[in-house]
């Protein structure tokens, strides 16, 4: 629709510009018909009028269009600590938009060609939490979804066996952990879904993951990024070693490297 408008558009000027250039004799004489040429324009001017009535709030909601973007980086504001606990947020962008966008959705999905699989569900907002969706995000604005965070081992060993956050020590599911616990160095990343299934596949242990995630919008053509998480799987209070900018220390088995790219 968009491609055709515009070529309507076009010509409508360039018979107007004609005609122009024609009433004021800047052009030469030549055999054009020029009552052929007002008709031609008057039937495209009604086209172009027609148009602009029929498709006005496309039109409008073009030239207003939000334009959404991911955006990541292994410092602060997306990495942050706090005590016992390091959190990883994304930040979703409407800085280039030229209006705002409605009831934006962030999902995550696994990359299809991996082995660990989950399907897809919401990411939850950092200060809209348990919403599927934000209402509005204004153009200009950037407002932050988690994607995860880790808990050190002291503080996974002291959560009840019903608390969401505490993993299944079990030698079938990860043969790095104690039936009666985590080892002392070991943790664990916890997604940042709304949903929470009882086989919580959402705690990651020690592994390479890739995830699809897609933003959404009520007036937004879905986009999709691929975020590749590497995670050591090894406990540190030191915030540069949690927080790694390089892939060498992420094969130490130290901390966290976060690489994300658009599709």
């Amino acid at each position: 629709m968009r491609t055709g408008f515009f070529i309507i558009i076009i010509l409508l000027c360039s018979v107007i510009v004609l005609m122009i250039l024609k009433y004021f004799h800047i052009l030469p004489d030549c055999s054009i018909d020029w009552n052929a040429l007002t008709a031609i324009g008057t039937i495209f001017m009604a086209i172009g009028t027609f148009i602009v009535l029929f498709f006005q709030k496309k039109i409008v909601d073009w030239m207003y269009r939000p334009v959404l973007e991911l955006k990541f980086e292994m410092k602060e504001p997306y990495c942050l600590q706090f005590s016992n606990s390091f959190y990883f947020r994304l930040a979703i962008s409407n800085e280039k938009g030229k209006g705002s966008a409605n009831e934006v959705q962030i999902q995550i999905q696994s990359e299809q060609n991996q082995d660990y699989q989950i399907i897809p569900r919401n990411l939850d907002w950092v200060d809209n939490s348990k919403q599927f969706s934000l209402d509005l995000l204004h153009q200009g604005i950037s407002r932050f979804i988690g994607l995860g965070h880790i808990f050190s081992p002291q503080v996974i060993t002291q959560l009840s066996d019903t608390d969401p956050e505490k993993p299944f020590f079990s030698q079938e599911i990860d043969s790095v952990v104690d039936k009666n616990g985590p080892k002392k160095e070991e943790c664990y990343f916890s997604l940042d879904t709304i949903v929470r299934p009882t086989n919580k596949d959402y705690i990651l242990s020690k592994n390479k993951y890739e995830f699809i995630i897609t933003i959404i919008a009520q007036n937004f053509k879905p986009i999709d990024y691929l975020v590749i998480l590497h995670f050591g799987g090894k406990w540190s209070i030191n915030k540069k070693i949690m927080l790694n900018k390089s892939k060498a220390d992420f094969e130490n088995n130290h901390g966290v490297w976060i690489e994300i790219k658009k599709i």
